[in-house]
């Protein structure tokens, strides 16, 4: 075989291996262009705590322990001032209606205090909330506390003509006034609705845990009572005429009205069978 017939062989080999390697290549490429394209991992979900309700809630229902959990939901869903800890939600009253796992939300909630005035949203629709001050021993320790249960004791001074006798033994009025007193309940089962109070704020070492406070580390101003209307009109009324006002402390479970008799100079008498000269 001659030099030239053996380089045509060789050349033609070596272009039969290219053409089999390009026919190669070419088909992986189309393989690959027709092969579905493998989808990214979805990334990892970003979630934060919420505080939901765990049952039906209606509105102005203090929340307690119980009525609220934390679960975690992705941030995508959790809308803004959506609450992170239980803690911000127990001893707050709902202003709306809420369904058990409703995520609870800053301003769902009304914090009775007399900084927001929130309590307004919880009132019913024939209330009128009044400030009261009593003045009396209970409330100045501090005993009353937002609600409780209590009673309206007072006693108010009548002005009345003394009776005397004449020669005949006669009763006649003389010109003279005397003052009466009479103590009576003016209001029963009223629930306090809020306390209105200046906290007096100890100095603490540093270092030191910060006490419990006490009824002597605050000031009561008023108590918040939501009243019929006409009754607020008629506890406004014995204020400024100066009845002296007492509130007694009932059972959270108490629900009767007590049939009381008012404490008079003549039932003072007949109870204790005092002799009047």
């Amino acid at each position: 075989m001659n030099e030239r017939i053996r380089n045509a062989i060789i050349i033609a080999v070596i272009g039969l291996g290219l053409i089999a390697g390009a026919i190669f290549f070419l088909t992986r490429i189309v393989q690959q262009s027709l092969a579905p394209v493998t989808a990214p991992p979805p990334p990892t979900p970003v979630a934060i705590r919420a505080v939901v309700v765990t049952n039906d809630i209606a509105i102005g229902t203090v929340l307690r322990e119980g009525d609220v959990a934390v679960i975690d939901v992705p941030v995508e869903i959790a809308p803004r001032n959506t609450l992170e800890t239980v803690d911000e939600a127990l001893g707050r009253i709902v202003k709306f209606q809420m369904v058990a796992g409703e995520m609870v939300l800053a301003h769902m909630l009304a914090d009775p205090t007399n900084i927001n005035h929130d309590l307004a949203f919880v009132l019913p629709d024939n209330r009128v909330l009044m400030a009261f001050q009593p003045g009396d021993l209970m409330t100045s320790l501090g005993i009353p506390q937002r609600g409780d249960i209590v009673d309206i004791l007072m006693t108010i001074t009548r002005a009345a003509p003394p009776a005397s006798e004449d020669e005949e033994g006669l009763a006649t009025d003389d010109e003279e006034l005397i003052e009466e007193l009479f103590t009576l309940p003016a209001f029963q089962l009223v629930e306090i609705d809020a306390v209105v109070f200046d906290v007096i704020t100890a100095q603490v070492e540093e270092g030191q845990p910060t006490p419990t406070p006490r009824s002597t580390d605050y000031t009561i101003h008023a108590y918040l009572l939501a009243l019929e209307p006409q009754n607020a009109l008629l506890l406004k009324h014995l204020v400024d005429t100066g009845v002296n006002f007492d509130l007694v402390l009932r059972s959270p479970t108490s629900t009767q009205l007590f049939e009381l008799v008012p404490v008079t100079d003549q039932y003072l008498i007949d109870r204790y069978q005092l002799e009047v000269p």
